[in-house]
């Protein structure tokens, strides 16, 4: 899971998180320029000491379906809504939350 993403193409970046829920580690995605001109990401494990608010009341659970080759797709419901089964939008559906 990851939390952020480019704002345009005019190289502006929202700062990026990552979660590895394997290994339960939180990392900050630095996106850096080499001096020969290639953008690459560095990855800082910032697991240790971090603290964050989270907006619980505007929390939403429901089903994503993530394609190779496409983007991901999203059917979302507040908390405390019956979700149901899952929709028919891919064969590869997991329980998500946003």
């Amino acid at each position: 899971m990851s939390l952020g993403k480019r704002k345009d193409g005019a190289g502006d970046i929202i700062p990026l998180m990552k979660f590895d829920a394997r290994a339960g580690v939180l990392y900050r995605c630095d996106r850096t320029r080499a001096p020969d001109g290639e953008w690459y990401t560095d990855q800082k494990n910032v697991t240790d000491g971090f603290s964050a608010v989270f907006d619980m009341e505007n929390v939403e659970v429901g089903w994503a379906a993530f394609s190779s080759g496409g983007p991901p797709n999203f059917v979302m419901f507040p908390v405390g809504s019956d979700i149901g089964n899952p929709p028919a939008i891919s064969t590869s559906k997991v329980s998500a939350f946003a």
